[in-house]
């Protein structure tokens, strides 16, 4: 779907180390009003990129990444990626600019991530809260993507969880 949005946001989670560790990930989510009975809004998980790369592959992927979203959504993807409150000073000013002309936003890092994804986690599991809908674009990352949310929090990994949730949390109450 690439038309009816009222909100579409891409969210990050940063990983600095090329070809180990953690995951860079961003995550698009989109709210749109539903068609379906009963439902008001409809939540939609509708991409996911993910690599270990080091800063310069990340930040190549996450400008790409941007180009494809307002190539696909012109205009209406807001981003939106973690800032450390003293060592991530330097990066959010190089994403800032890395990402001129798009709407892009930085935001303080959370600290208790099981709290951030409460609001996620709780929409998905109750299929319907507060007339909204959750759906998932069919596309190669489900798999992945499903199992580590499925996991959290005893996963290895949980960088999806926490792209999902800024996303999430962006997009359902917009800032």
């Amino acid at each position: 779907p690439r038309q009816g949005w009222a909100r579409l946001v891409r969210g990050w989670d940063f990983n600095y180390s090329e070809g180990r560790g953690d995951w860079t990930v961003g995550v698009l989510i989109g709210v749109r009003p539903s068609l379906i009975p009963g439902v008001r809004e409809e939540v939609w998980v509708l991409d996911v990129v993910r690599g270990q790369w080091g800063s310069g592959r990340r930040d190549d992927a996450m400008s790409l990444t941007a180009m494809q979203d307002d190539a696909d959504y012109p205009g209406q993807v807001q981003i939106w990626f973690p800032q450390d409150p003293a060592a991530g000073k330097d990066t959010a000013e190089r994403v800032l600019q890395l990402l001129k002309g798009y709407r892009v936003y930085a935001t303080p890092i959370v600290k208790n991530k099981e709290a951030s994804a409460d609001g996620f986690r709780s929409h998905c599991w109750a299929e319907d809260h507060a007339g909204r809908q959750v759906f998932l674009l069919q596309a190669p990352w489900n798999k992945v993507w499903l199992d580590e949310l499925c996991m959290f929090p005893n996963a290895a990994n949980d960088d999806q969880v926490d792209a999902s949730s800024m996303s999430f949390n962006k997009v359902i109450k917009p800032t």
